[in-house]
């Protein structure tokens, strides 16, 4: 309960089952498939096992720093031209 706390907005306990009856825990955790493309054979892992809890959580978290970083660097070139050509 604690790390949904975390990691959602939900204030309580009930909101958290809601979420869990229309969501896909796919969603959120990172599967073998994820990383190795579909199933692990070497390993004996099927692509729908779950590999790291959680896991994509993190990695949305950091695709929308990069595109904010991305927008802040696009917006000094732009704002770098228009000085040098003004």
């Amino acid at each position: 309960w604690g790390l949904v706390r975390l990691l959602t907005s939900c204030a309580t306990f009930d909101e958290v089952i809601r979420l869990t009856q229309s969501g896909a825990s796919a969603n959120i955790d990172m599967l073998v498939g994820d990383i190795y493309g579909g199933d692990c054979p070497s390993l004996g892992l099927r692509g729908d096992v779950i590999a790291a809890s959680f896991g994509k959580v993190t990695m949305r978290r950091e695709v929308k720093r990069s595109r904010g970083l991305m927008f802040l660097v696009r917006y000094l070139r732009a704002l770098l031209r228009h000085y040098e050509e003004g």
